[in-house]
């Protein structure tokens, strides 16, 4: 299994919401954003970052939401 580093956005998404990149476990299925899911607080969540792409206008995101 290959170790990635994650882009520098997700560092930045994750500080957001209190963790760390680290903290991150990737999830399957994110085909244009990034999926993670971490736990604090003894909760679950999911991390999921859709990042800026000229290519992605109002009808794809509307799409991938």
């Amino acid at each position: 299994m290959q170790t990635t580093t994650p882009p520098p956005f997700i560092e930045k998404a994750a500080r957001y919401y209190g963790v760390s990149a680290a903290d991150l476990t990737p999830m399957l299925g994110g085909h244009v954003t990034y999926v993670c899911s971490y736990t604090r607080d003894g909760k679950d969540y999911v991390l999921r970052v859709t990042p800026p792409n000229e290519e992605i206008d109002l009808s794809t995101m509307r799409a991938i939401l």
